[in-house]
């Protein structure tokens, strides 16, 4: 939740509002669904983290999509179920901060590490969170 930095109710009110539209603009640009058609963009992403990390993909595959409420905006979600490969256990955790790091709004719904005193591998669960919005009329709470 944002501080309210102001005496005055209303422009404490308005100046959050002000905030959070920018904020979602923001994200709207930078995770605008119908900008990554058929998620093209968001394995791109993934794919070039890998490769930046010496992580090796053995697969990539898209889970469903759906919709999840946040605290004000609600997100479409996109699954990403990848097995993979890497010199260390700690290069994949490097390679999931650096995911992180380039596109904010992924968790990290379930990793499985496999491969110790083999190679290092790991089975994970992304869940990207994209194209955020306000919350539809139908979800959104009744002011009676």
């Amino acid at each position: 939740m944002l501080a309210l930095t102001t005496a005055d109710p209303q422009e404490a009110l308005e100046t959050e509002v002000e905030t959070r539209t920018r904020l979602m603009e923001q994200w709207a640009a930078l995770f605008n669904y119908e900008g990554y058609p058929e998620t093209d963009g968001l394995l791109a992403i993934v794919f070039a983290t890998a490769l930046e990390n010496r992580i090796s993909l053995s697969s990539m595959n898209l889970g469903d999509d759906d919709v999840e409420a946040g605290e004000d905006l609600e997100y479409q979600t996109q699954t990403l179920i990848l097995n993979l490969e890497a010199e260390s256990h700690s290069d994949i955790f490097t390679f999931l901060s650096g995911l992180h790091r380039k596109v904010p709004a992924v968790r990290v719904e379930r990793i499985d590490l496999g491969g110790f005193g083999d190679v290092p591998s790991a089975k994970v669960g992304l869940i990207f969170l994209i194209a955020p919005a306000p919350p539809s009329e139908e979800e959104a709470p009744s002011e009676e």
